[in-house]
């Protein structure tokens, strides 16, 4: 779904990304792809140009952001 209030933009959808790396495929599919709420991307209108759009905001609910990620 997209909604548009100018300047902004909203996009509002199910995210599924994927890795070759097995260790962070594991990763991905367990903190993102199994997520039961959609995002939200938040754009900006940043110029007169009709493609000049700044991505500002990633939401999710569901999203739980913890310090035990190791990289």
């Amino acid at each position: 779904m997209v909604r548009v209030e100018t300047p902004r933009a909203f996009w509002i959808g199910k995210i599924n990304v994927y890795s070759s790396d097995d260790g962070v495929m594991q990763l991905l599919d367990e903190r993102v792809n199994r997520l039961p709420a959609p995002f939200e991307l938040e754009w900006h209108h940043v110029s007169g140009k009709p493609w000049d759009w700044k991505l500002v905001r990633v939401s999710n609910p569901a999203i739980q952001i913890t310090a035990d990620l190791s990289y």
